[in-house]
């Protein structure tokens, strides 16, 4: 034989030695003393614990990290932790009878994650750390084990059952058409349903002398689910089951829509799919459960004898599974309309509510907390259409709230095209053959096999885009599509009108030449900012600027000349001023700055930057330059009694003292002494 054909005997792969070894050899190192307190701290104890930690560390990663860990490695995980207690146990030298009762709270909590057989090695671990009490300390940990194993096993049972009743209910919803598990076994609706049922069934496997009858309804998936099962075998019954189609009797009645019988059933639990373990079930029959949509379950029974089912029980089948259609079809167009009404009612109050708000965010926030109320999505999105015709991400579901403010073009992604086609767009099992992102490249959002965006739009003007995502297929049906719709609409109606009263807003407090508030809404904040500046002392200033010689530009260049230069002023006082302040024409060519927080030395600081800004300024008009300066006078609120008119009165006479001492300058109400000489 040549060489290369020789069999290599197999080597123990590496990991699993390691495993076995490490373990194996800190026992023996626990045994021989190396951590106890008389042997004292060793150069070679703390490389041995160093290495023990991270094989520890190690194990306790890979088996936790895991979805669905081994047995072998929960029981390994198990063993290292005895160790580790050991080695703390030893190291502190605890005196009787505290190890005992730490290794069996560690046994104890251990419990509900270890099999069976593992939780019962764990005392013989201990024990043998423990040679001097090694009868007294194996009996009673492996009691206490057995105890804890017997209570850890109930409450998986029960969990079981739990995660099974749900995801029954969860299949219910989905068939019945109801909105929410939640919703379906409200007020016993579930219970009334299973107690039908199953009398039905007990009723009808009397009837054919059957060995089992079940029910079997179809999901919105397409696959098989038991919904209801009764039977005279004891155990071995996997009602939970989801029947593959490709793998037993039920596909091709689904296929065929037509009734079958066995009369020789070989190997029932490959064919029939709901035992888990050998039975001597040789019969089985089934019919179609036929509704509007096609096959949408299975009524079946199965016999221990052969030959068990012939015609006239089919017939019986049959009959029965009209009845039970009818039954689940009544159910349906119950749900319906209970899940109508509900939408109606959502509907109603979103439109109720809205009408009240009087910003956008407020909109966002309810319709988001809406369609999670009703379509309970992973992800939701709200993009709003900004003046630049550029979308901005202004409301988004947690965990992805960090993507709020984030902005994209309108040639982005998939929501540009859906504003500029002004049509939803739904994906219900992944998007195809389309690669787009959703947003934009830059903006990472998961591909979620359904997907639904609709256009945010009133009176045919897009003013954003709502996006739904669902990790599961076809999410959203079609009740859920409509509902999207007629939501998406109030919401756009609600944004467009908020959006038109801001620009009446705008329109009343805003000069149309400037941008710049008008006299009006300088009034209104100068009266805020003094009753505030009472409540919480602290300095407010008024800056008054006047444009020196303007009716000589004017007269010169002409009015639109004029226009051109209180603009270029207006954006000059604008650039200079704080956040905080506000910029307002006051009328004609003058200019009022409102500066909250800010004393006569920092308001005469920025006054006199204005100044000089504004001399330097170079305003472009007709192939030539236009060159203004401007005097500003200076208030200061005093002792919090002031009024509006008092301290615009203040700020206006320093003004014409800088006007009357020459113009282009800065004069404050306090330096008016100074120019006590006027008119004289």
């Amino acid at each position: 034989m040549p060489a290369a054909e020789r069999t290599r005997p197999r080597r123990l792969p590496w990991a699993l030695a390691v495993r076995t070894v490490v373990p194996a050899a800190y026992a023996a190192a626990l045994l021989a003393g190396l951590f106890s307190p008389s042997a004292g701290i060793r150069p070679a104890a703390l490389v041995v614990l160093a290495g023990f930690t991270a094989h520890y560390v190690w194990r306790l990663h890979r088996a936790t990290a895991s979805p669905e860990p081994g047995d072998l490695d929960r029981v390994e995980v198990g063993v290292l932790t005895v160790l580790a207690l050991e080695t703390v146990l030893k190291a502190l030298a605890i005196p009787a009878p505290w190890p005992l009762a730490a290794h069996g709270a560690a046994v104890v909590a251990l419990s509900p994650w270890l099999p069976p057989a593992g939780l019962l090695a764990l005392p013989a671990v201990a024990a043998g750390l423990r040679p001097q009490d090694l009868v007294p300390t194996l009996l009673a940990l492996e009691a206490l084990a057995v105890a804890s194993g017997i209570v850890a096993w109930a409450e998986r049972r029960r969990r079981e059952k739990l995660r099974v009743a749900y995801e029954k209910l969860q299949r219910d919803a989905a068939t019945l058409g109801a909105r929410a598990p939640a919703e379906l076994g409200a007020r016993g609706g579930l219970v009334r349903i299973d107690e039908t049922l199953f009398r039905f069934l007990t009723a009808l496997k009397e009837r054919v002398r059957a060995h089992t009858a079940l029910l079997v309804l179809r999901s919105g998936d397409g696959t098989l689910y038991i919904r209801e099962l009764v039977s005279d075998h004891h155990g071995g019954i996997r009602e939970d089951a989801q029947i593959r189609l490709d793998a037993t009797a039920f596909h091709w009645i689904v296929r065929n829509a037509k009734p079958l019988i066995i009369g020789d059933l070989r190997d029932p639990a490959a064919r029939l799919g709901y035992y888990a373990s050998r039975v001597p079930v040789r019969s089985f029959a089934g019919v179609p459960l036929l509704g509007p949509d096609g096959v949408q379950g299975v009524l079946a029974v199965d016999g221990l004898g052969p030959q068990a089912f012939g015609e006239a029980q089919v017939t019986a089948l049959e009959v029965a599974a009209g009845l039970v259609g009818e039954f689940l079809e009544q159910i349906r167009a119950f749900e319906t309309v209970k899940r109508e009404a509900r939408d109606f009612q959502h509907l109603h109050e979103f439109s109720r509510r809205v009408s009240e708000f009087s910003s956008q965010g407020e909109v966002l926030d309810l319709l988001l907390t809406t369609l999670s109320q009703r379509l309970g999505p992973p992800f939701a999105a709200v993009a709003v259409v900004g003046g630049d015709r550029r979308l901005r991400l202004e409301a988004v579901l947690e965990p992805w709230a960090h993507l709020r403010g984030q902005e994209f073009g309108p040639d982005d992604g998939l929501a540009g095209w859906v504003l500029a086609s002004r049509n939803y767009l739904h994906y219900a099992e992944g998007r195809g053959n389309t690669r787009r992102p959703l947003f934009a490249p830059r903006i990472r959002v998961p591909e979620f096999p359904s997907l639904l965006m609709y256009p945010l739009q009133a009176h045919g003007e897009p003013v954003g885009v709502l996006c739904l995502g669902h990790r599961q297929p076809k999410a959203f049906d079609r009740s859920a599509v409509e509902f999207a719709d007629v939501l998406a609409q109030l919401a756009g109606q609600a944004l467009l009108q908020l959006r038109s009263l801001e620009q009446l807003r705008e329109l009343a407090t805003r000069d149309p030449l400037t941008g710049l508030w008008n006299r009006r809404a300088f009034l209104d904040r100068l009266t805020a900012e003094l009753s505030r500046a009472r409540r919480y002392p602290s300095p407010l200033a008024l800056l008054l600027a006047d444009v020196d010689h303007f009716k000589r530009v004017n007269d010169r260049y002409g009015h639109p000349a004029g226009d051109q230069v209180l603009r270029a002023v207006a954006a000059t006082l604008r650039s200079l001023a704080r956040e905080t302040d506000l910029v307002a024409r006051y009328g004609g060519e003058e200019f009022a700055i409102l500066l909250p927080s800010t004393d006569e030395t920092g308001a005469r600081a920025l006054a006199e930057r204005i100044r000089k800004a504004l001399e330097a300024e170079e305003i472009p008009w007709e192939g030539r330059t236009l060159r203004v300066t401007a005097s500003l006078g200076l208030g200061v609120a005093q002792d919090g009694d002031d009024t509006p008119d008092a301290l615009i009165s203040r700020a206006d006479q320093a003004l014409y003292a800088a006007k009357e001492t020459g113009r282009n300058r800065v004069v404050a109400y306090s330096d008016i002494r100074e120019y006590a000489s006027w008119g004289t």
